[in-house]
């Protein structure tokens, strides 16, 4: 591995020099043109995407949203130091954030000019930039037939995503692109690859700022890119363009790292707060239960073929068994140890470095599993999606092991071989250019958009002008769900108007949006956002600024027969429920769900689609497969009953004068939830 550093010769590079030898004797271009169109043909998906967005008017809604607000504040008086306030501050008890900003930097410019559609173009180029770094690494460590392969796993990668996810801002679905970067980069590092070291600082700092499920497994991967580099170093002497790199990767770690450690002399203390406490693994899962969803993702059947991350980890998911799940693993470990013993006996280095770093990352990713803690809302499917980047690593690392076998390495080496894998890469990425959404709670996000966004926001817009409201506003939302599509788009608005907004000086929200965003008592108003029957009617002294309805007559009396049905269902135990089970888990059964089962009742199971969806993942609940698509149905137009009728009301501040900004710490429960 020396000659990476000092220039000599590599020997393990001489498959790569004479497959460029063969094909510049056969056509001189054929090489060329393969990488170039393997690699459009990886973007397209992603462009394609964004166009989509800017001619169909997209919004980020819901979480999404939140990296749109925030992302507009970068530069401002409320300057975000920090990521996003982390859900997993309820299970231990303190408020924390992700540790550092740089997905909102990044983010900044496009937002900044285009707000909505902004998002979309800033979350491709990041994911654009994380398709084309793989790419470079690839043929750098492989080759042409590296470079084509790793694009054929790359559309791999975005046909199990699907085309929306590919523009999506919220963290667990924005990193997973740059995290299958990451592992290519310290496969580089590991062959001593000198060019690695900052774009390898640069990725690592921007995963591991944004969200903390990914924190293990990119420091994994680094420390095992890291030995592989300093080995590299040792045998073949310290270069000046190895100091170079070195230099120049510090100094983007410090650009990279410095609001939060500016954040943490002289701001809120997070970092100190997360080391301490967030990996106490608080009300985490465990190591059999994170082995069961590490290996129950990716690695055993259906892998990560494309839809099944949205059935992962709900109720249609037979989860693999803790036994099963140890011993596919260990099988998934093995197999990377021979790949590590097939690249160390054949001298390519490279092939060592695909077998260790998918090692390293599976299994830091077990620990990983293990240490997320549940939430209100059980197990979170989206808290384990790195698992899809590192299952495709770990196949294209077997895959990469085989080929090298001298057999198929020659069979592989014509320019023939390249340019048959180029042609596959463009007929992979046609179905990905479809825009689909295999994620049940995203899935109608874009309908929603145009059917009661672009109304509800287009009204908002319109009366801040008319009726000239000023700010700043503080904003109430003890009248919306905890699930409302709004929230942060409506925020947005009030950005794009120059009104500034407020929050309690107890909501964790300040967290969420810059503790200097504390009412003092002083704003004139305050906004209201509602929805459902909330929605329907303003409370005494209140304005309506906008108020949407987006269910048909039709729709509404489609639920009405549907839940007329669930409950009839549930009384005759084709639908079961098992009470006894509801209380097993120390919980109070649904006043309505006990009125349902009364004899002799005919009542509607009115309400109760989302309840009885949540407990099917506890296997309290069982649906029989022919009311399947029913009960879809039922539970989609029973949360559109809630989330379609959305009002934001103007409102006296019911806040008083005061100095609570100064004195009260910022709840761990946002108020309203």
């Amino acid at each position: 591995m020396s000659s990476v550093l000092t220039g000599r010769r590599r020997p393990w590079a001489r498959d790569v020099e004479d497959q460029h030898e063969v094909e510049r004797s056969v056509r001189w271009s054929s090489s060329d043109l393969a990488e170039r169109v393997a690699l459009v043909a990886a973007l397209a998906p992603i462009v394609v995407a964004v166009v989509r967005a800017a001619l169909t008017g997209w919004m980020p809604l819901f979480d999404a949203g939140y990296f749109m607000v925030r992302s507009r504040d970068v530069f401002t008086e409320h300057h975000p130091l920090l990521g996003a306030w982390s859900m997993g501050s309820r299970a231990i008890g303190t408020s924390l954030n992700n540790v550092g900003p740089m997905q909102l930097d990044l983010l900044a410019p496009f937002t900044k000019v285009f707000s909505y559609w902004g998002t979309a173009l800033g979350t491709g180029l990041i994911n654009a930039g994380a398709v084309i770094g793989v790419w470079a690494v690839a043929r750098r460590l492989f080759g042409s037939r590296g470079a084509v392969g790793a694009m054929i796993a790359t559309l791999c990668l975005e046909a199990t995503m699907a085309s929306w996810m590919l523009i999506e801002a919220r963290q667990q679905l924005a990193l997973l692109l740059p995290l299958w970067c990451l592992l290519w980069l310290t496969a580089a590092m590991w062959t001593g690859a000198v060019w690695s070291l900052p774009w390898t600082v640069f990725v690592a700092s921007l995963i591991a700022q944004t969200h903390f499920s990914f924190v293990y497994q990119a420091a994994a991967v680094v420390l095992a890119g890291s030995v592989g580099f300093v080995l590299a170093a040792r045998s073949g002497g310290r270069p000046p363009r190895l100091w170079r790199a070195i230099a120049v990767s510090s100094v983007v770690g410090f650009v990279c790292w410095a609001q939060t450690l500016w954040d943490q002399f002289f701001g809120t203390g997070n970092l100190l707060r997360v080391l301490a406490k967030g990996g106490t693994g608080a009300e985490a899962v465990g190591f059999s239960s994170g082995a069961q969803y590490v290996a129950g993702s990716t690695l055993a059947p259906p892998f990560w073929t494309p839809g099944y991350m949205g059935r992962y980890l709900r109720p249609a998911d037979d989860i693999i068994s803790a036994r099963a799940a140890w011993f596919t693993i260990v099988v998934w470990l093995v197999v990377l140890a021979a790949v590590t013993m097939i690249g160390r006996r054949l001298g390519r280095p490279p092939v060592v470095a695909m077998g260790v770093i998918g090692a390293s990352v599976l299994t830091a990713a077990v620990y990983a599993a293990a240490k997320i803690p549940t939430t209100e809302f059980g197990i979170v499917a989206y808290n384990y999606y790195w698992m899809w980047p590192i299952g495709v690593f770990v196949t294209t690392a077997a895959v990469a092991g085989v080929l090298s076998l001298p057999l198929l390495r020659m069979s592989l080496r014509s320019s023939a071989a390249v340019l048959v894998g180029a042609v596959g890469c463009v007929v992979l990425a046609l179905p990905v250019l479809r825009p689909v959404n295999y994620l049940p709670e995203t899935a109608d996000e874009a309908d929603a958009g145009a059917r009661v966004g672009d109304p509800l926001l287009t009204q908002f817009a319109d009366s801040l002008e008319r009726l000239d409201v000023t700010g700043p506003l503080v904003i109430d939302r003890t009248r919306e769900t905890h699930t409302n599509y709004f929230p942060y788009t409506m925020l947005t608005e009030l950005q794009r108007a120059g009104i500034e907004f407020t929050f309690p000086a107890d909501d964790v929200s300040r967290d969420r949006f810059g503790r200097s965003r504390c009412e003092d008592g002083r704003s004139p108003h305050r906004l209201i956002l509602a929805d459902g029957e909330a929605s329907l009617k303003p409370a005494f002294g209140e304005t309506v600024l906008a108020q949407v309805n987006g269910m048909t007559n039709a729709e509404q009396a489609d639920l009405a027969e549907l839940q007329a049905e669930f409950g009839e269902r549930i009384r005759d135990g084709t639908v079961f429920v098992d009470v006894s089970g509801i209380r097993y888990f120390d919980s109070v059964p649904d006043p309505t769900l006990l009125r349902v089962l009364e004899e002799e009742s005919e009542a509607p199971a009115e309400g109760l689609a989302r309840y009885l969806a949540n407990w099917r993942v506890f296997d309290v609940v069982t649906v029989p497969d022919e009311l399947e698509p029913d009960f879809r149905r039922w539970r989609v137009l029973e949360d559109r009953l809630t989330f379609d009728r959305v009002a934001i009301f103007l409102g006296p501040n019911l806040i008083t004068p005061t100095d609570a900004c100064e004195t009260v710490e910022p709840g761990v429960v946002p108020i309203g939830e």
